[in-house]
């Protein structure tokens, strides 16, 4: 017989998916060969069948096709056992697998998976995620075994953790990790000793329910450390953490949590003259007294935090640098918009955040251009007014030559803008333009053409909703 020139070798990822369907029925009957029926899924007897479809990606897609309970009950041992750059283990999934499992089977199990963490030489990323509805006794010497594991990988990067009622204890002595976060309860001592391992550390969360001593300790061994995110103790003194201040590389910084009031000023005013870009302090509200030093840190580009009043985000207005803030908005805050003034025409683009929505605000005082966009989750009903009572004291203030409205206006909303245009005393605004709002009636027509300086208008032909003609009667302006 002859052999067929340029004749490529065929392999198994070569079949047609009837063949590899065929092929995972013999080995999973294989497998069920010998088994007692009524034992209850097991995850050891399919072994052969796991190793056989973690060979290949193509295989775990044409298995989701052939059978997708199993697929579903084998995720975890495929997410473990595969060959990935990120492996998430899910400990409760684990121990509810394996619950069937004799004593041996459990061990048989358990020895793979802390294998393949060793042998996985494109691992990068690991999550460990331990949030149990119940009680599971072997977790502890589980856990131990795990850290082993992980701490004897090398090449590893990244190491995420989350645990619900317990502390991270057994930390892995892993030594090249640069990106480290922890949900969970933590020695400080613990934190200092990761740290000291990994000093290529670049990225940092600790967002755990509480930490045991100083987060501070651990500025000596992170000259690298480049992003933290911190939850600080609850009304904490927060001028423990002014140490961070020190840390040479830090550019950005997350404060959550509730701190007593006044004592973050330390922290700011030891930032002055660093790298910091971004400064977000979450759940609480920030006074004046220390968006002062705030306003000092001149290298600053990005911050978002709750103020007290409006008062408190003025002196922001000093710092030239500033290209974004954003501002948590709290329940039944009303904030005297008008002190953002000076903010808007820096150039800074400011976004208000509140709970069922989002307004973004940004001003070019070179051509008089205002953009207001509006970002809803659900409906406002009664409370939409409050967000106009937002935007209209800075129209009121600001020279507006063109203004663009887009977003999740309501026309109610679009009419109470436009009244407040039409009644400023000082009438330079030549162009409106109006994007993906709501449709116009002839009510709200007629409030964009008591606008006297108006003379240019752009809407979407679906928001005006054939009130074209009925626009051009109102007034000459052009459409």
């Amino acid at each position: 017989m002859r052999r067929i020139k340029n004749m490529k070798p065929k392999t198994l990822l070569h079949l047609n998916e009837y063949c590899l369907w065929q092929i995972f029925l013999q080995i999973k009957r294989n497998c069920e060969r010998n088994q007692d029926p009524t034992s209850g899924f097991n995850i050891v007897k399919y072994l052969d069948l796991i190793n056989f479809i973690s060979c290949s990606d193509v295989f775990k897609m044409y298995i989701w096709q052939w059978d997708r309970d199993l697929l579903q009950k084998l995720g975890i041992v495929f997410e473990i056992l595969g060959d990935g750059r990120i492996m998430t283990i899910d400990l409760e999934q684990v121990y509810e697998l394996w619950q069937s499992e004799s004593p041996g089977q459990k061990e048989i199990f358990w020895q793979l998976c802390v294998s393949a963490i060793r042998e996985n030489k494109e691992l990068e990323t690991i999550r460990v995620v331990y949030q149990p509805t119940r009680y599971y006794g072997e977790h502890l010497e589980c856990f131990e075994a795990l850290m082993n594991a992980i701490g004897q990988k090398k090449g590893l990067r990244r190491l995420d953790i989350v645990l619900n009622g317990y502390c991270f204890q057994n930390l892995p002595r892993a030594k090249e990790l640069e990106i480290v976060t922890v949900n969970a309860g933590m020695d400080a001592a613990d934190l200092v000793e990761l740290c000291r391992c990994n000093q290529s550390l670049r990225f940092l969360s600790f967002t755990g329910p509480a930490l045991y001593g100083r987060f501070s300790d651990i500025v000596p061994y992170c000259n690298q450390l480049r992003n933290v995110d911190l939850t600080m103790k609850t009304d904490a003194d927060a001028s423990e953490y002014a140490t961070l201040a020190k840390l040479p590389q830090l550019m950005s910084l997350i404060l959550r949590g509730y701190h007593r009031r006044g004592t973050l000023a330390k922290l700011f005013q030891d930032l002055a003259g660093k790298c910091l870009v971004q400064l977000v302090v979450r759940d609480t509200l920030i006074h004046e007294e220390e968006t002062q030093p705030m306003a000092r840190i001149h290298s600053l580009r990005t911050t978002q935090s709750g103020f007290y009043d409006a008062q408190a985000i003025a002196p922001l207005a000093r710092q030239r640098n500033l290209q974004y803030v954003a501002i948590y908005v709290q329940p039944d805050q009303y904030l005297e918009t008008d002190r953002l003034v000076d903010l808007l025409r820096n150039g800074t683009k400011v976004r208000f955040i509140k709970e069922h929505w989002r307004l973004l605000v940004k001003y070019e005082e070179r051509w008089g251009k205002l953009e207001l966009s509006l970002e809803r989750y659900w409906a406002l009903k009664e409370s939409y007014w409050k967000l106009i009572y937002h935007i209209t004291p800075i129209i009121r203030l600001l020279n507006v030559v063109y203004l663009t409205i887009s977003g999740e206006f309501t026309a109610d909303m679009l009419h109470i803008l436009c009244h407040s245009l039409a009644k400023k005393k000082l009438q330079v605004l030549k162009t409106l333009e109006i994007k993906m709002c709501s449709k116009f009636s002839e009510k709200h027509g007629i409030s964009v053409a008591s606008i006297p300086s108006l003379a240019t208008f752009v809407c979407d032909t679906e928001a005006l909703g054939g009130k074209i003609n009925f626009m051009r009667k109102q007034r000459p302006f052009s459409l």
